[in-house]
């Protein structure tokens, strides 16, 4: 048993020296040789290094196996930067707290060709979903609503279209993507199609004296044969226990932001459908391995969305408060071995204070509705719990 030990831990540093390496290594090739940094022309590569670190204290029920405690909930560096006059690129990694290993999140070349086209290509996000797009810097709570975190794709590998109009009140992103999370490879020969647009009455305004309220839309497919979606792409929060998933997922959703002096007002709507092949059959109770083939053959609906709500005082303290509410479309029951968070409804109620420019103080509480008990968590971060209080210190620069 010692030996074991002794492997495990040796296997654990060498990971996480991997891990490091790798960071460094990313962050080595982003930044430029001395003298290389501006050419004749002005046109030489640049870098700009950034970072954010989320940690604090969870206290109250949490996911299933979880402990009272401090936690690093994020910690993330990125370089970003132009080549040339043509391309940006932008690399983001991060800590996986669950893996203790260093993960690319981002890799991206752009194009930026004019106001109304730019072109990405590499590792980011899929197209869906105002709050899955903001920065978890932005983000108003701890984490992200239930249902954001259950139907958004997420990462993905591949290319997209972006740009604005009538002023930057009008914008647009659309892309392909592989649909298989952050898996190089494609599962098939079929693509994850999905695109954002949106619209505002002010542009592209920061600190809004005068009505603003924006609406937008979501919508994406994807027709596949063996999808992670548990591991960083859609229904990455879930523990379903089904191994890869073959058929169709259909996601759309709606969004709203408005802000009126100290006052916002955020919400959106999301509905995901997974609908594998074929037609599930009669199983015993007892039979699992049937119970958990007849679970990956039905399909499954999944609706839910957020209300959120507050005033902010001279932009250094904030009160806030949510409803998150997320239906039963999919659980692995406990007759197949499962007992995991299926969702509910949750009010949670925080604070927020901002010091300065890069920082922010959080805190929350969250009590669930009927008998909702746990929610669902993002992949390594935590999901809401009935009677939970979490504090959240961030740094982002």
């Amino acid at each position: 048993m010692r030996a074991r030990g002794r492997k495990d831990g040796d296997r654990s540093g060498i990971a996480a020296r991997c891990g490091i390496g790798t960071l460094c290594l990313l962050l080595g090739v982003a930044v430029p040789r001395s003298g290389a940094a501006q050419d004749s022309a002005g046109a030489g590569p640049t870098v700009q290094l950034g970072g954010l670190l989320r940690t604090g204290l969870l206290v109250g029920p949490s996911d299933v196996g979880e402990q009272d405690g401090f936690r690093i909930y994020d910690a993330r560096l990125s370089a970003n930067g132009r080549i040339g006059i043509a391309f940006d690129y932008h690399l983001l990694a991060a800590f996986d707290r669950l893996q203790d290993r260093v993960r690319l999140l981002d890799a991206t070349l752009s194009l930026p060709i004019r106001p109304e086209l730019a072109v990405t290509v590499g590792q980011f996000k899929a197209p869906f979903g105002r709050e899955e797009l903001q920065s978890k810097s932005q983000i108003t709570f701890l984490e992200r609503a239930q249902v954001t975190n259950l139907l958004a794709p997420g990462r993905q590998v591949g290319a997209q279209a972006s740009g604005s109009f009538l002023e930057d009140r009008l914008t647009y992103r659309a892309g392909l993507f592989n649909g298989n999370g952050r898996d190089f490879q494609n599962d098939n020969s079929s693509f994850l199609y999905a695109a954002h647009v949106a619209f505002n009455n002010v542009g592209p305004v920061e600190f809004y004296e005068d009505l603003m309220v924006q609406v937008g839309a979501s919508l994406a497919f994807s027709r596949d044969a063996a999808a992670d979606l548990t591991n960083g792409g859609s229904f990455r929060g879930a523990t379903m226990a089904l191994g890869p998933f073959a058929g169709d997922r259909t996601l759309w959703s709606l969004d709203l932001r408005s802000s009126y002096r100290g006052f916002f007002v955020n919400g959106e709507f999301m509905r995901g459908k997974l609908d594998p092949p074929g037609e599930p059959g009669a199983c015993i109770p007892a039979d699992l391995l049937c119970l958990a083939q007849q679970a990956a053959l039905t399909s499954r609906v999944v609706t839910g969305g957020y209300l959120e709500g507050g005033y902010s005082y001279l932009g250094a303290i904030q009160g806030v408060l949510r409803f998150d509410s997320m239906t039963r479309g999919f659980v692995v029951t406990p007759e197949a071995g499962g007992d995991v968070p299926d969702g509910g409804s949750f009010v949670v109620l925080g604070v927020n204070l901002l010091p300065g420019y890069h920082t922010k103080i959080g805190l929350q509480y969250a009590f669930g509705l009927g008998s909702a008990r746990l929610g669902v968590p993002s992949y390594g971060g935590p999901g809401l719990a009935d009677g939970q209080f979490g504090l959240l210190a961030q740094v982002d620069f």
